[in-house]
This record gives structure tokens, C-alpha cells and sequence, in this order.
């Protein structure tokens, strides 16, 4: 209960980016933010292995209700994690307006050197730990002014990721825009 889908996804790209996407969506009921994490491996450019990390918790509401249950408990473990030596995210392409409009204070997309691993690891725990911690505090939304702002933000979300994000972008590439569609509705 609480939770609509925990989709894990295992991408492999011709044998260079290797890894899985886990995504948690809540019911539709519940006031959940989104949840992406990304761990994969990757060469460099000379050849060596490095570490493709995305951490992502997304509030469904702009507001300081969803400052203070969604962001601020991860406040401390984003500090933490921004001390691993990493290097920007780049090459899949810049995301569109909605999507640079909606990033969550909190997301994480770098390039960590494979000697590193263990912090990742250790940074992934924690940071499921905070979100087993948002399922156990969930309760269903009372406020009808709330739950539209809420559904409104899940049908442009689904409307806009795959033109405005490149991983939407990645996913018409592969499927077709309408397999593509069917599965962000179908997750979200």
C-alpha cells in the first residue's frame, strides 16, 4: 500500500553503460515524491571505469509542506555525498523548461571514479533509508486543493518528460513515443 509502482530497470547500452534505474511513485492517494536512482558503469574517455550516479527525490508540490517533509531530511546526505570526488553529467543532452523548472534541490547526477564505489553504496542505503522513512510517514491527502496540485503535476510530468528530458528522449529513441508514453503514464 502507499506505493503505486517500484519499477527496477536494467539497461545495458551495447556493453559501454551497464547499470539499473530504480523508480518509486506513490499511490495516487498519497502526497509520495518521485524517486529515480541510477547506478551505472561506464568507461571514460581513456578507457577506465567510472561510476554514473543519479539520486533524485522530487516533490509532486512546490510548497515548504514538501520543503520540509521531502528535501530537508535529505539536506544532511546531500552534503555528504557532493564530497566524492566526481565531474559533471554531460552528453545526453540539456533538459527542456519544465524540466529545469521542476528540478528537486536535492538531485544528484555526476561521474564518480570507480574507486569510489563503496561511498556510492554506502550513499545509496542512506538514502533509501530516508525514503523508507517517507513510505512509513505517508498518509493519504485530505486536501482537495492539494491532491489537484498533485495530479496536475503527474499528468504534465508525463506530458512533458519525454520531449523535455533526455532520458524521455532516450526512451522514443528505443520504443516509439507511444510505448515510450504508455510507460511514464503507466509508472507515474
Amino acid at each position: 500500500d502507499k506505493l503505486k509502482r517500484i519499477a527496477i530497470l536494467n539497461h545495458d547500452v551495447g556493453g559501454s553503460f551497464i547499470g539499473s534505474v530504480i523508480m518509486i511513485v506513490g499511490e495516487d492517494g498519497y502526497d509520495f515524491p518521485f524517486i529515480v536512482v541510477n547506478i551505472a558503469f561506464a568507461p571514460d574517455a581513456t578507457g577506465k571505469d567510472r561510476i554514473f550516479v543519479e539520486f533524485e527525490s522530487k516533490p509532486l508540490v512546490k510548497d515548504d509542506e514538501s520543503t520540509r517533509k521531502y528535501i530537508e531530511p535529505l539536506r544532511a546526505w546531500r552534503e555528504a555525498l557532493v564530497k566524492i570526488p566526481s565531474e559533471p553529467m554531460s552528453g545526453f543532452g540539456d533538459p527542456g523548461e519544465f524540466v529545469k523548472a521542476n528540478l528537486s534541490p536535492i538531485e544528484y547526477i555526476r561521474w564518480v571514479p570507480m574507486e569510489h564505489l563503496d561511498e556510492v553504496m554506502d550513499s545509496f542505503r542512506q538514502f533509501f533509508e530516508i525514503v523508507v522513512d517517507y513510505w512509513r510517514q505517508a498518509e493519504p491527502v485530505a486536501d482537495a486543493a492539494r491532491r489537484k496540485q498533485i495530479d496536475d503535476f503527474r499528468q504534465a510530468y508525463n506530458h512533458h518528460i519525454l520531449d523535455d528530458d533526455p532520458s524521455g528522449r532516450a526512451s522514443i529513441a528505443a520504443y516509439g513515443r507511444e510505448q515510450a508514453l504508455r510507460y511514464f503514464e503507466n509508472v507515474t
